[in-house]
């Protein structure tokens, strides 16, 4: 299952929203991918997700699967939707 997100932070995927993806993933016993045009990235690895680089206005693929891929998919989502990244 995939959702796609839009980065809404006037910084882009700074440190701290990486941290942030990288802890909710590390939350869910499912395997979690973001990916920028043809560039996938574990989203439990911090490194990784900043490697993509992210811009404001970048929309982002949100991937994951096993048993616990929903409340990932739907967590991490959550993060964009809810735009908790320009706050930090």
């Amino acid at each position: 299952m995939n959702r796609l997100v839009t980065v809404a932070n006037p910084e882009g995927l700074h440190m701290r929203v990486a941290l942030m993806i990288s802890e909710c993933a590390k939350k869910y016993n499912a395997t979690v991918t973001i990916t920028k045009d043809s560039e996938t990235v574990s989203a439990r690895d911090i490194l990784q997700v900043l490697t993509l680089g992210a811009s404001p206005g970048v929309k982002l693929r949100i991937d994951a699967q096993g048993e616990q891929a929903l409340e990932a998919l739907n967590s991490i989502c959550a993060l964009f939707e809810n735009n908790v990244q320009s706050s930090v």
